[in-house]
């Protein structure tokens, strides 16, 4: 949602693609305990708010902040078949803050890029990887309320026929 081309609100989904992967014990799943390799995985649901502090075409640079809560977990494979299951799961809670631009390439597209830090604000116990980080996106852009706009404004539709004269 777009206020003024000043102030945005979004929601989102992000999910951590990770190389970290360590033996874990899985219990309760199969005849015995077992030590299987599991991959940390963590995915989130944010909500953030953006103000848009310089704003003249083509550029655009802003000041992004989301609060988001999800689930950090190691995941393994229980059969050959590729069936997956979770350990170690719990609830998280997080928070970034960012500065970003964007380039609009033409009227509906663009790209953007931006760099800022992730803090935990409740972080998963069982799990001893740091979720603290330092952040950066690179972003390909499509402007959807121009694309609206450019389909659905007065300008753009045909005229009506006119009627015949009788």
């Amino acid at each position: 949602l777009d206020f003024n081309k000043r102030i945005r609100i979004s929601v989102g989904y992000y999910n951590l693609v990770s190389d970290i992967v360590k033996p874990k014990i899985v219990r309760d799943v199969f005849p015995a305990d077992t030590s299987l390799n599991a991959r940390l995985d963590m995915h989130y649901f944010p909500v953030g708010i953006e103000y848009v502090f310089y704003n003249k075409y083509p550029w655009e640079l802003s000041v992004p902040f989301s609060i988001g809560a999800g689930k950090s977990y190691f995941w393994y494979y229980k059969n050959a078949v590729g069936e997956q299951g979770r350990i170690d799961e719990k609830t998280v809670a997080l928070a970034i803050i960012s500065t970003g631009a964007q380039y609009k390439i033409m009227k509906w597209f663009g790209v953007g890029a931006g760099l800022g830090y992730r803090v935990m604000l409740a972080d998963n116990s069982n799990i001893d990887e740091n979720f603290n980080s330092v952040i950066y996106s690179v972003n390909l852009r499509i402007f959807l309320d121009e694309v609206v706009k450019s389909l659905f404004s007065k300008d753009n539709r045909p005229a009506p026929e006119a009627e015949p004269d009788e």
